[in-house]
């Protein structure tokens, strides 16, 4: 029965009789969510909502993923105790591009329509009619605005209107249900009461629980570096998924696997999580491979296979860049600074440490075996760069 199927793993439905109602109907449903493209990556929390919009697919309805880049340049207030700082709009397109390549790692391609929310975004004037329907008495009620109130933090005008705009998405779509974490519910009932005042049928709200980070006590946020994102590496993501708590990898197998409920080891329990999510996020192969490496490195303390690659002499951090393994080189530097980077399994947190030829280096779970080229290979690869 549908009802029971998308009622599981479900905080709450708002309000499960009407999404009955709609069931009957017997026709294809619109289904939304939103993601605001603030980063380039998405994370395993993200996937909580896709997965539930998977769900909706396989029942042969169709999915409105939306992409936030006008809300993106407000910035979410949600969970804020402060105001987000602004994005141009290259950052927020750059980072919807990679959106849009990550969410089809689960969502349907074929049964997905993605639209940008500033389609409908063109005028002041429709700014301005769309404040006209709430007060701001009304947007208070927000759990985080009423804490900055009190605590007399700053509240940006533009932040009052968020909610506004993430409610009119669902009524430019016609949308049926609306899917959203937890910490997202004053937004996706802000979208019931526009469709209401529109004299739209207001949308069923489903709400997904909020999953932890790898700490296993803070929600999983990439500015607390507690993130598994969608787009890394298997053996990456496995090594990771193997090191959260036993509570948080019985959070991650309810919401994000279809594995039942086990009686083994809570490690053998881990490995089969962490198993059917990396072949979620690549494939088999990928996910076998992840599980024999970790078992080599972490069982049989045994060096996983890695990738060999030929780089530049240069410093630790510049190494760490050119080998793939950092995205910047003030990256590379934090991260040897916190003691997340060995040289031939021997920590080093100096970025001076004169390195050998060759040389197996690791960053966090991430493992290469490095070369430094040679003169000769430095100058062919010179030569054969293309001239003006």
């Amino acid at each position: 029965m549908q009802l029971e199927a998308i009622g599981s793993g479900t905080v709450g439905i708002t309000h499960a009789t009407d999404l009955l109602d709609l069931f009957r109907e017997e026709r294809p449903l619109t289904v939304k969510c939103g993601f605001d493209p603030t980063a380039p990556h998405l994370h395993l929390g993200h996937a909580v909502l896709l997965r539930k919009l998977r769900q909706f697919q396989d029942f042969g309805h169709t999915v409105v993923f939306v992409v936030g880049d006008f809300t993106a340049s407000i910035g979410d207030p949600t969970g804020r105790n402060a105001t987000r700082p602004p994005l141009t709009w290259e950052e927020i397109h750059r980072n919807a591009k990679t959106f849009k390549e990550q969410v089809f790692k689960i969502l349907d391609e074929a049964k997905t329509k993605v639209i940008n929310n500033s389609t409908w975004f063109k005028t002041p004037q429709q700014l301005l009619t769309l404040m006209a329907t709430t007060t701001v008495s009304q947007m208070l009620e927000r759990e985080d605005f009423t804490k900055r109130f009190d605590e007399e933090k700053p509240i940006g005008l533009h932040e009052l209107v968020y909610p506004l705009l993430q409610g009119w998405d669902s009524v430019a779509i016609g949308c049926d249900i609306e899917i959203g974490g937890t910490d997202q519910t004053f937004n996706l009932h802000m979208g019931r009461a526009l469709q209401r005042h529109e004299g739209q049928r207001p949308q069923v709200v489903i709400t997904m629980p909020i999953i932890n980070g790898t700490d296993g006590v803070n929600k999983m946020s990439k500015s607390l570096g507690n993130q598994i994102g969608l787009n890394e590496s298997p053996n990456s993501m496995f090594a990771k998924l193997m090191s959260v708590p036993d509570e948080t990898a019985l959070q991650f197998r309810r919401l994000l696997t279809a594995l039942p409920e086990s009686e083994e080891h809570p490690k053998e329990q881990k490995k089969e999580m962490a198993h059917a999510i990396v072949e979620m996020m690549h494939d088999w192969q990928a996910a076998d491979r992840a599980f024999v490496d970790w078992e080599m490195q972490f069982e049989l303390r045994q060096q996983p296979e890695m990738e060999t690659v030929t780089v530049p002499r240069e410093r630790l951090d510049r190494v760490l860049v050119s080998s793939g393994l950092a995205p910047s080189n003030s990256e590379a530097n934090r991260m040897i600074r916190s003691g997340a980077v060995s040289v031939d399994e021997v920590k080093q947190s100096d970025n001076k440490f004169v390195l050998p030829d060759s040389f197996v280096l690791k960053l966090g779970r991430n493992w290469k075996q490095v070369k430094f080229a040679s003169v000769a290979e430095l100058a062919d690869a010179l030569g054969r760069e293309p001239s003006g």
